[in-house]
């Protein structure tokens, strides 16, 4: 599993990052959570001080390592800040993610990226120079990236320092490999101003009359456009063919309706009436494989529901049909929460728009390859089939014909997006906690509350004693309470417990889960 770090920075790059990101979090664990809420509302530094000797206990890694790589950090942290200070609280007071992207920067992955797309350099030969390497060398730098890029169908040139394949496969390509890249902390685009594209999504989503993005999907989206408005402007244009769109929605042209209100702070690049159509039909899509109107509002959902039934019946049918008829149990009795139960349509729809668009689901290449937890669950071969069952029956009876060459990849698809809220809010396995409190009065009403609302902790009652009990949380230790517990992990509590105590506890038992879930790789429970 490759993590963003992998992809874009060199070995003692990524330490520097990790071990910012250690000195805030040990500062962080240690702060109770009403004084770290104090401090940021005050805007006041959380870092004031760093005790390398306790991260290298930590990380259990040699000191002098990790005397060398803050020393390393430092110079980068005073380049970046544009200040020779060694004050703590001016050089780790601000966001680990800025930190990573001014190392991404300067790093040769991120570098050729921006040559890609910006053509720095006229051929591999002057990019090899400029950047002090050697070809095996840079070869080697790159791998991860061209890997990422070939789960996309996407390949670079190296001679031409151009990208190959399909121009759809290309825009989502860099948009989700400049994000990565950044994770949102600065503007990549040189050639366009952040505020005018940012009016551009806006106007758009307006315009298609669709669910208002947050702010951090509005960004991704913001990503896209400019980079079809690179590309677009040098040739790369998505021609209009309605016998190709997977989405049936009548695309208003957005170059003649929203350049006017755009005037001179966003100029869209100028071909002909089909490649305006096409390149708008483009950005209808992108609203839709995100997607924006994943959400956990009903209203909200009911109202996009209802657009896919009026212009894509197909779809629409597919995915309501398809969670009518699967026959799990947290599906049929409705076990799952509505919101919950949003987000599950608006992914499988957007499953859907893109394996009928690319053949595969790439939405699930991309969630898989930046979430570890998603790889880390045990998968389910009984579930698997009868997701395939179920899409089989759902296809030929309503004879969905446009989708039977694509049953395989809709149900992987399907089948990984059930998975994974199946786990969440129907979990194979569960954390037995036994709550070890005095049984009486209120005392510890709040702890019982919150064990109960987790779906993956089953609280055992004291009738069934300790047998298989994975935790044990006691308000008291009594004389022979360790012999009780023998072996039983153990977490002590208190009726007056901070807020902090609950964080602690919901890590303990998140951590004792997982550690469940990866004991077994492939289990046939029946959800």
């Amino acid at each position: 599993m490759r993590g963003r770090e992998d992809i874009f920075l060199a070995q003692s790059q990524a330490e520097e990052t990790s071990l910012f990101r250690r000195i805030v979090n040990a500062r962080s664990s240690q702060t109770p959570v009403a004084e770290r809420l104090t401090r940021e509302r005050a805007d006041e530094p959380l870092v004031t001080d760093v005790n390398l000797k306790q991260i290298a206990a930590l990380t259990r890694r040699n000191y002098g390592s990790v005397y060398n790589t803050y020393n390393s950090l430092v110079e980068t942290l005073q380049e970046m800040i544009g200040t020779k200070t060694t004050t703590v609280r001016k050089l780790f007071n601000v966001p680990s993610s800025q930190v990573r992207l001014f190392l991404v920067q300067k790093d040769h992955p991120y570098r050729f990226l921006h040559t890609l797309v910006y053509h720095d350099y006229k051929d591999f030969a002057e990019f090899l120079k400029a950047s002090h390497a050697s070809k095996a060398t840079m070869l080697r730098h790159l791998k991860p990236l061209r890997d990422f890029a070939r789960k996309f169908g996407v390949r670079f040139s190296y001679e031409t320092l151009s990208l190959q394949g399909d121009e759809k496969r290309i825009r989502v390509f860099l948009t989700m490999i400049f994000w990565l890249a950044t994770d949102g902390a600065g503007w990549p685009f040189d050639d366009l101003k952040r505020e005018a594209v940012g009016r551009v999504v806006d106007e758009t989503v307006t315009l298609y009359d669709m669910n208002k993005p947050n702010y951090v999907t509005r960004e991704v989206t913001m990503y896209y456009t400019a980079i079809a408005h690179k590309r677009s402007s040098e040739g790369h244009v998505i021609t209009y063919d309605p016998n190709q769109l997977t989405l049936r929605y009548p695309t208003a042209n957005m170059f003649e309706e929203l350049q006017p209100s755009l005037a001179q702070d966003f100029l869209f690049p100028k071909f002909s009436t089909e490649g305006q159509m096409g390149e708008s039909a483009a950005m209808y899509f992108v609203f839709n494989f995100l997607p924006l109107f994943g959400t956990t509002n009903s209203q909200t959902m009911a109202r996009t529901m209802e657009r896919f039934r009026h212009y894509n019946l197909p779809l629409y049918t597919l995915v309501t049909e398809f969670l009518a008829k699967l026959p799990v149990a947290f599906l049929t009795s409705d076990r799952l929460p509505e919101g919950a139960m949003n987000l599950l349509k608006a992914n499988l729809l957007a499953n859907v728009v893109f394996t009928l668009e690319f053949g595969e689901d790439l939405s699930q290449v991309i969630a898989y390859e930046i979430n570890e937890h998603l790889v880390a669950m045990p998968d389910n071969s009984l579930l698997k089939k009868r997701v395939r069952q179920t899409l089989e029956h759902v296809v030929y009876v309503n004879e969905l014909d446009e989708l039977k060459p694509h049953l395989d990849a809709l149900t992987e698809a399907f089948y990984k997006d059930v998975l994974q809220v199946a786990q969440q809010f129907a979990p194979k396995s569960k954390v037995r906690v036994a709550a070890m409190t005095e049984q009486a009065g209120l005392g510890y009403v709040d702890l019982l509350s919150f064990l109960m609302a987790q779906p993956f902790v089953e609280l055992v009652s004291p009738d069934d004693g300790l047998e298989n009990v994975d935790l044990v949380i006691e308000s008291a230790t009594v004389p022979d309470a360790t012999k009780r517990r023998a072996g039983i992990l153990t977490y002590k509590w208190a009726a007056s417990a901070s807020n902090d105590w609950f964080g602690e506890l919901y890590a303990e038992l998140r951590q004792i889960w997982e550690n469940k879930n990866e004991g077994s790789r492939d289990e046939n429970f029946d959800y």
